[in-house]
């Protein structure tokens, strides 16, 4: 039934503006207003996007210890920035644990990306609500030395492990300084 309701809204949300709102055509001494056109697939993305969140929601559910999260860049050769996301696949795979994309993987989703999908932000949002809400026992994150702050990992997921009474430990690796820093739980 949730899911029923958050489809309609979702949907409802994504059109309304699109189709109420007239679109202003001519100078000051006119009043040339026209239609304004819904945009094309809108409604084929919405659906997309709410059943490819719905399957997140019904497929996510890492075992515990099991989840690790990665956000942010480290140095590269020649002076260059390089995400952590491989360093944390290798962290999850060395340590028998799964970062959001195996979870992904293993469940046969895809999120397609924003070319094929304007919602592709919102539903890797919610799939890493997801993942962070049903996180437990000691959870890893990767780190690299620069994570922006408006990062999926600071605005989203560290908020939801941190409150997260299932999180026994949280552990943030950092992979420019090679320093490991317990932000919540034990020692």
């Amino acid at each position: 039934m949730f899911a029923y309701k958050f489809l309609v809204f979702f949907i409802a949300s994504l059109l309304a503006p699109s189709i109420a709102a007239p679109i202003w055509h001519g100078g000051s001494d006119t009043a040339d207003l026209q239609a304004r056109e819904p945009a094309k697939g809108t409604l084929k993305h919405a659906v997309q996007a709410v059943s490819t969140i719905n399957k997140v929601n019904k497929s996510f559910h890492p075992k515990e210890g099991e989840a690790v999260f990665w956000s942010g860049t480290r140095s590269g050769p020649h002076d260059t920035r390089v995400s952590v996301h491989g360093d944390a696949q290798k962290f999850a795979h060395d340590h028998g644990k799964s970062t959001i994309n195996h979870g992904l993987s293993q469940n046969g989703i895809r999120i397609p990306d924003r070319k094929e999908n304007p919602h592709s932000d919102h539903i890797w949002n919610e799939a890493s609500k997801t993942w962070a809400e049903r996180a437990h026992g000691h959870t890893h994150a990767i780190l690299g030395g620069h994570v922006r702050p408006q990062s999926v990992y600071k605005t989203i997921e560290k908020p939801i492990l941190m409150k997260n009474d299932r999180v026994t430990k949280l552990t943030e690796h950092n992979m420019e300084t090679g320093k490991k820093t317990v932000v919540k739980g034990g020692k």
